[in-house]
């Protein structure tokens, strides 16, 4: 089965445009935020070949309306400026939106990375909670470090659709085991886990060819807030031989980030 075309089959069928007026777009695409509402961006045509993709200031304006402010937190303001700048959106100060701007060439990869940034930022609510003191991900590195794991963080992989990926960490192959992708996922909801299955399978095609040992995937799953866990989802990692690790089972896995 190609599991890509199945999946841009999805996509195409879920994904719904309406034009707002003679330069704008809405497009509805099917990835859930934390209220499960599909995302919708903007498409402005400000030019012969300049195009401008926002939120209209959905994404923030709804975490303000939910009592989180993520510009008056050092911790917030820190991950969410390490989001624009990993994904090259940028932020409008006036009405708080989400933006790029590109040419119409690298108008679907624009949308893609504001669509991954507007639900990387939707998901910070999570740091709402008084009890989470420090980022799962450097959770997760300060992990490694302690156990002299070697790796590389925060990698940018292009796909065979020519849409950019990203991983939080990358151990490099060696004699017995092969380059393994680390993703860290924060909240295991039914969004994150489809597109971790897309980003990987465009990745492996791109990535694979050939050689002795295909890359892996290994998912560190947050499992210190329970809610946000479904077995469901660990099967459908399994389908697409995924590693799922549960951060209460580390040092039990930690033969999976050797070398």
């Amino acid at each position: 089965m190609d599991f890509k075309a199945n999946y841009l089959t999805w996509l195409k069928e879920n994904m719904f445009s309406k034009k707002i007026d003679e330069s704008t777009v809405e497009l509805t695409m099917p990835f859930l935020d934390r209220h499960n509402d599909y995302t919708q961006i903007y498409i402005i045509q400000e030019g012969e070949d300049r195009y401008s993709i926002t939120d209209f200031g959905h994404t923030i304006n709804d975490l303000e309306i939910s009592g989180i402010d993520i510009l008056s937190s050092q911790k917030r303001k820190k991950i969410f400026e390490m989001v624009l700048n990993r994904l090259g959106l940028r932020l409008h100060l006036g009405d708080r939106s989400l933006f790029i701007t590109c040419s119409y060439n690298n108008l679907a990869n624009a949308q893609h990375r504001l669509v991954q940034g507007m639900l990387d930022i939707n998901n910070m609510f999570m740091l709402s909670s008084p009890t989470v003191e420090n980022l799962f991900v450097e959770d997760v590195a300060s992990f490694f470090d302690e156990h002299n794991l070697y790796y590389s963080k925060d990698i940018h992989v292009v796909g065979k659709s020519n849409f950019e990926h990203r991983y939080d960490f990358l151990m490099t192959p060696s004699k017995n085991k092969p380059e393994r992708f680390i993703k860290v996922m924060n909240i295991q909801g039914k969004g994150e886990v489809e597109r971790a299955i897309f980003s990987w399978e465009d990745t492996l095609k791109a990535r694979y060819s050939g050689k002795d040992q295909s890359p892996e995937l290994i998912i560190v799953v947050n499992d210190n807030n329970r809610k946000f866990i479904n077995p469901e989802w660990t099967g459908a990692f399994e389908e697409y031989g995924i590693k799922d690790v549960p951060w209460s089972k580390r040092n039990e896995n930690i033969d999976l980030f050797a070398s």
